[in-house]
């Protein structure tokens, strides 16, 4: 498993100036947000320009972002500090029409975990990145206290019940209305000649979040295929199968969400063919985080329902991807039927494969290899990812038929 950095207050969508900063409340948790980190977790912050862009200084062919050096914020240590909010100073040159958006990370971590480094033994903490945030210009008088001055000792002895008073109060005296507060979330993983990039929505819409097992396989993927190619096969014929014929094959992901792994695909190939599918709920932000890779040619996001028949373009499928698929058992035979029709259709360039990434979250979900040996799918453990904890390993199946 992997741990986040995320945000259960989020920032707003705008701060009038002048102003002490912006209010949040961060926290440290699992992919679903169902498990909170329990060691002490130390945040810092950072901020990144976005508008008006830099520009490039003399000698520089490209200018240089605008970031701030990462500040210490707080630490994240539950039950304590779940729900505490903490105010992050905006930065000292920041003027109003300027648009930042607000990097938490957890040192010595970076901010954006290099791809790579899921599948190494100490696995870095996700950070993450808010969406922009407007600085407009306001009379002082509207917008509290200046900023830096008096703000912090005020926020540090307050507690519970003043924090809820001077809400009631505020609210009583017909006060400004509190700013709207953002609803998505960008995290980043580079890699040697580019940055996978992705948004997600801090709502509860799970098609909408990053999970454990489609990170992990993304990592796996990228180290076999483009990283460590040259450096020799992969141990398991049958995972090697896959890694030699995948460039270039038509291939289709199940459960694809934000579209996190297609997207990998068509970063890593420049001559992929990747359909990501789901249910039409998730179309939105996975097509957005095609367009926002630069992968629209070699990525196509298109519905696929696992209880109706495969639609007409779903065919000469080479290779089956999927990860995380198999969180709801009462879903299993609808995708084992899904998975019959393409593992077991006539392809030109050789028998369909499934590769997939699984992460045990209930042991009611291991009936699903079962059912796929009673249609004649067998299924083989090449790897395992242990990610961040000595719990809640990935594991990176193959399967097909033919496979014992």
């Amino acid at each position: 498993m992997y741990w986040y950095i995320s945000f259960l207050r989020p920032p707003p969508v705008g701060v009038t100036l002048p102003s002490n900063g912006v209010v949040i409340t961060p926290q440290v948790a699992n992919d679903l947000r169902t498990e909170l980190r329990d060691e002490p977790t130390p945040i810092s912050y950072v901020w990144h320009r976005v508008a008006p862009p830099p520009t490039a200084k003399p000698g520089e062919r490209v200018a240089q972002p605008l970031i701030t050096k990462p500040a210490e914020l707080t630490t994240f240590e539950p039950p304590a500090s779940t729900y505490r909010p903490v105010t992050v100073p905006l930065p000292r040159s920041a003027r109003a029409g300027e648009r930042w958006r607000l990097g938490l990370l957890s040192p010595p971590h970076p901010l954006e975990a290099p791809l790579l480094s899921l599948m190494e033994s100490s696995v870095p903490i996700m950070g993450v990145w808010s969406e922009s945030i407007e600085l407009r210009a306001g009379e002082p008088s509207q917008a509290g206290p200046l900023r830096g001055v008096g703000a912090n000792k005020k926020e540090k002895g307050k507690g519970k019940g003043e924090e809820d008073e001077k809400k009631g109060k505020g609210k009583e005296n017909g006060k400004a209305k509190e700013e709207a507060k953002q609803t998505r979330i960008t995290r980043a993983w580079p890699f040697a000649d580019g940055e996978l990039k992705l948004v997600e929505q801090m709502s509860f819409d799970l098609d909408k979040k990053v999970w454990d097992s489609g990170l992990a396989l993304s990592s796996w993927l990228y180290h076999w295929l483009k990283d460590g190619w040259q450096r020799g096969r992969h141990p398991n014929a049958h995972a090697h199968e896959i890694i030699a014929n995948l460039r270039a094959a038509r291939t289709l992901e199940l459960g694809s969400g934000t579209g996190l792994v297609g997207i990998t695909l068509g970063l890593i190939d420049r001559k992929a063919q990747v359909t990501a599918t789901d249910l039409d709920s998730a179309m939105e932000i996975m097509n957005e985080n095609v367009t926002l890779n630069g992968v629209g040619h070699l990525v196509r996001a298109d519905v696929l329902d696992w209880d109706a028949p495969l639609p007409p373009w779903a065919v000469n499928i080479r290779f089956v991807i999927a990860a995380d698929v198999t969180y709801n058992t009462a879903s299993f035979p609808a995708l084992v039927d899904t998975l019959e029709r393409l593992l077991k259709a006539q392809v030109d360039a050789g028998p369909p494969r499934l590769l997939l990434a699984y992460k045990q979250r209930d042991e009611g979900e291991r009936e699903l290899w079962t059912m796929l040996k009673d249609r004649g799918i067998g299924t083989v453990l090449v790897d395992t990812l242990q990610g961040a904890e000595d719990r809640g390993e990935i594991e990176i199946w193959v399967g097909g038929v033919g496979i014992a």
